[in-house]
């Protein structure tokens, strides 16, 4: 992962398999229009569901970064809009997109791009747009941007701007809360030692701090009153309110998780961890021929199954961690029951191409 750019995002997950065939995978590519000059067929970036299920929104860029934007789609595949149009039209195109987000009410997305910019998911209309090109990086919460750089750390917002903090701050995967009441951010203390602070988004204060090392390996989610931290081989479930470890469960070498499933489970990779600088699990693993992926029981530390994929760089879980949605970078999506691994649905975010 290049932590230079900082690509990071709260993402809200879909609340079920609403729209999912469960007589078995369908295989279609989309057909709806976006804007000339974009299309589906670019690269995937990220993915992320709207609270309530019903569609879910596409990163895009060209192999260079410079050249891209956010298509909507149903739950079964269809294209809906093409979030491009918009800004374009309001004098703010985009380039290549890397992150998303939905507010927690689903009234507003946001993107990561060389510019940020947050939409009315609605009806695609562009509510603000900010230039992004000297942020180091940058973590959409909602209506509300985190900003970061070598010098301070920003809470930012179209109607203010506030200062989170004077050093210098690290954004990670699923550092943001899906309430966008917290963040999750790591402070270098020099070499690999540091601190990860859980941030009070409203107050601008940090509540706790737990001390971490390689912050390249870091992951997060939020499970109600707890966060959930992988950090080298280490599943840990820390308190909100007070930062204390209360479950803490060892990873074998071969499991690589994308997320935990309740207390006893994580759907990830079945593949060796990679290591050193720059090291990227989806990468590193979601590339691999066959891409193995599946549910790992924490108790029983066995697989309870496993699905083989041509490609798996992309994923989310839903809220309700019943479905898990993955992606090939060329925008194979799939969605995958947790319980099973049976595949719910299948298709391809470009009209020109079927998943194979």
């Amino acid at each position: 992962m290049d932590l230079s750019r900082g690509c990071v995002v709260l993402v809200v997950f879909l609340t079920g398999c609403q729209g999912a065939s469960t007589a078995g995978a369908r295989s279609a590519p989309g057909t709806g229009q976006v804007a000339a000059g974009f299309d589906g067929c670019q690269l995937v970036n990220a993915v992320a569901h709207a609270p309530d299920g019903s569609y879910l929104a596409v990163a895009h860029s060209d192999e260079a970064g410079q050249q891209g934007g956010v298509t909507l789609w149903s739950s079964e595949g269809e294209l809906l809009r093409g979030l491009q149009d918009s800004a374009a039209a309001a004098g703010d195109e985009l380039t290549g997109c890397f992150a998303l987000a939905f507010s927690a009410d689903g009234q507003q997305v946001a993107a990561d791009c060389l510019r940020t910019a947050s939409w009315e998911a609605s009806s695609g209309r562009l509510i603000w747009a900010r230039d992004a090109s000297e942020v180091r990086g940058s973590l959409i919460n909602g209506p509300s941007v985190v900003l970061a750089n070598s010098g301070k750390t920003i809470l930012w917002h179209p109607d203010a701007s506030h200062q989170l903090s004077s050093g210098e701050l690290w954004l990670h995967p699923g550092a943001a809360s899906p309430d966008g009441k917290h963040a999750l951010l790591w402070t270098p203390k020099g070499g690999d030692s540091g601190d990860y602070k859980l941030w009070d988004l409203a107050t601008r204060k940090a509540r706790w701090s737990l001390p971490v090392q390689k912050v390249e390996r870091i992951r997060s989610w939020w499970q109600g009153e707890h966060v959930v931290v992988a950090h080298e081989a280490k599943l840990l479930w820390v308190e909100l309110a007070s930062g204390k470890i209360g479950i803490e469960h060892e990873l074998p070498e071969q499991v690589v998780p994308m997320a935990p499933v309740g207390e006893t489970a994580v759907v990830g990779y079945d593949c060796p961890r990679c290591e050193g600088p720059g090291c990227y699990p989806e990468g590193n693993c979601g590339r691999q021929s066959p891409v193995r992926i599946g549910r790992y029981d924490l108790e029983g530390k066995s697989w309870a199954w496993i699905l083989e994929l041509p490609e798996a760089t992309r994923h989310s879980l839903s809220p309700s961690e019943k479905a898990l949605v993955v992606s090939s970078e060329r925008g194979c999506m799939h969605l995958i029951d947790t319980s099973s691994g049976k595949k719910l649905a299948q298709w391809s975010t470009c009209a020109t191409r079927e998943c194979p």
